[in-house]
């Protein structure tokens, strides 16, 4: 299936000291799990460190997820992983060579091939970013999912055609709240048990449903607001086609 290249921003954040968040080190991101009987892959994990810095820009563009995690460490590592693929192996090799991860003065970029016929060849960057928990920070993606890890600031988030995946940490959130979207997919947002905040949630196709009080049995409407603990910020997830879930999460 052909891709339409279409620039969907994705996400900016500016996210202060949270320095009682655990730390979040674990790389996820790997090249296992792909199989096809159509095309030869080739696949590999690139990984760079950057200094801390006020601004990072991230692109995922023109097909690929992001997932951001925060850290408690003063340096920003980015994990691409890479995949091409093709009629040979050979060829796959070949094209992931020619896709740059460009990294430097606060932004980070892919170049590749564009003018390739996607029935028989393709490639995709998805990227893994550990980042400061103070930090303002811009990613843009076309096709892919979003994961937000334990960030804290102002937070907003846009996929077009992708699931929405938020993680959120300690007992409130430290800014003026979160806003995460996708038209195409669902949202679900993991909250611990003695959270407070003001949830604000909506789907125009699909259903909404929370593991938390919601005030009254509200399941079948596509529009909610309650609040967690003693309220505060608020916390905004919503798609367009999918469904809303907002689940307990222990730690």
């Amino acid at each position: 299936m052909k891709l339409t290249p279409l620039v969907v921003p994705l996400l900016t954040l500016m996210i202060p000291a949270f320095g009682q968040m655990r730390e979040n080190t674990e790389p996820k991101l790997s090249c296992q799990g792909w199989q096809s009987s159509k095309y030869e892959r080739f696949c590999e994990v690139r990984e760079q460190k950057l200094p801390a810095m006020q601004r990072l820009d991230v692109s995922a563009s023109p097909n690929g997820g992001v997932t951001v995690r925060g850290w408690n460490r003063q340096e920003i590592l980015v994990r691409a992983k890479v995949e091409a693929a093709a009629p040979t192996e050979a060829q796959a090799k070949t094209l992931a060579s020619q896709v740059q991860v460009q990294a430097g003065a606060g932004r980070v970029a892919v170049a590749g091939p564009t003018n390739l016929n996607y029935n028989d060849s393709w490639w995709t960057v998805t990227y893994e970013v550990f980042v400061p928990h103070r930090i303002d920070l811009k990613a843009t993606s076309v096709n892919g999912g979003v994961t937000l890890s334990r960030l804290a600031g102002n937070v907003r988030g846009e996929t077009k055609n992708g699931g929405v995946n938020v993680e959120m940490a300690g007992d409130r959130w430290q800014g003026t709240g979160l806003d995460a979207q996708t038209v195409n997919g669902g949202v679900s947002l993991h909250v611990p048990l003695n959270y407070s905040a003001r949830i604000v949630a909506s789907t125009h196709n699909g259903g909404i449903r929370s593991e938390f009080p919601m005030g009254s049995d509200l399941r079948q409407q596509r529009n909610v607001e309650f609040n967690l603990g003693s309220g505060g910020a608020p916390i905004r997830i919503a798609t367009r086609n999918g469904g809303v879930s907002i689940k307990k999460k222990a730690i």
